[in-house]
């Protein structure tokens, strides 16, 4: 497992500009930082946002993909998290440091990786909802770009949750998600009476919280979109 002081190393050290650069994505200055076309799709108008200071990259055209830059090289290179760390530890001369684990670190971080992973495809389809066709999207939009911004909303991967209470449930079902973890992440829940599994989060903005390297998706902030809930914003409960 590689080590949290390796990880803090590589954001601290590793200048994304200089890795998105040597990618061959031609840069372009824009106020503070730097734009470009998106190297992970197809698009004649320059929409792949670069900010040094705050060492991240988003895409706002079709992808909407973004990230810091480890994630630029996993997803660039198609190689896994470990291996973009290597790479960018060799690029800029960075200690490359595992920590032993032992069998019952090993099954709790594979469990906190298995919950990292739902929250980030939850967020991803959240996402997709924030800008469907529906009039309730269009309008939870609309909220979105009035109090935050359009680019803050995009790069931020701000999301809607639909007021039905059975969207989530359905994705998930579909798309073969762990329910039993979902339940424990907060992200649905069941009638004690019924049993029947609806969504946690209905009628809301979808914020996710993502830890402090910017790695992964803890959990979410979701703001009231009704005016009629007594909790303008809740939180994901807490989980491993």
């Amino acid at each position: 497992m590689i080590s949290t002081d390796t990880r803090t190393a590589i954001l601290d050290r590793a200048d994304i500009v200089t890795v998105v650069s040597e990618a061959g994505v031609k840069l372009k200055p824009a106020g503070r930082g730097f734009v470009a076309c998106c190297p992970f799709h197809n698009e004649k108008t320059a929409s792949f946002h670069v900010s040094p200071e705050r060492g991240r990259w988003h895409c706002f055209g079709a992808c909407g993909e973004g990230g810091n830059v480890i994630d630029f090289v996993m997803r660039h290179r198609t190689i896994g998290f470990a291996d973009a760390c290597k790479y960018l530890c060799e690029r800029f001369g960075i200690a490359y440091d595992e920590e032993p684990e032992t069998d019952a670190e090993r099954e709790n971080r594979l469990r906190r990786e298995a919950i990292y992973g739902i929250n980030e495809r939850a967020a991803q389809f959240y996402r997709s909802l924030l800008h469907g066709d529906s009039p309730s999207a269009k309008a939870a939009l609309s909220v979105a770009h009035q109090r935050w911004g359009k680019e803050h909303t995009e790069e931020s991967g701000l999301g809607f949750a639909p007021g039905n209470g059975q969207e989530l449930v359905q994705w998930a079902r579909s798309h073969g998600e762990n329910l039993t973890l979902m339940l424990e992440a907060g992200l649905i829940g069941r009638n004690e009476n019924t049993g029947q599994l609806y969504d946690f989060y209905r009628d809301r903005l979808m914020i996710p919280i993502r830890e402090g390297l910017g790695q992964h998706v803890v959990g979410f902030t979701a703001r009231d979109l009704t005016g009629e809930s007594k909790a303008k914003y809740v939180n994901s409960k807490e989980s491993d």
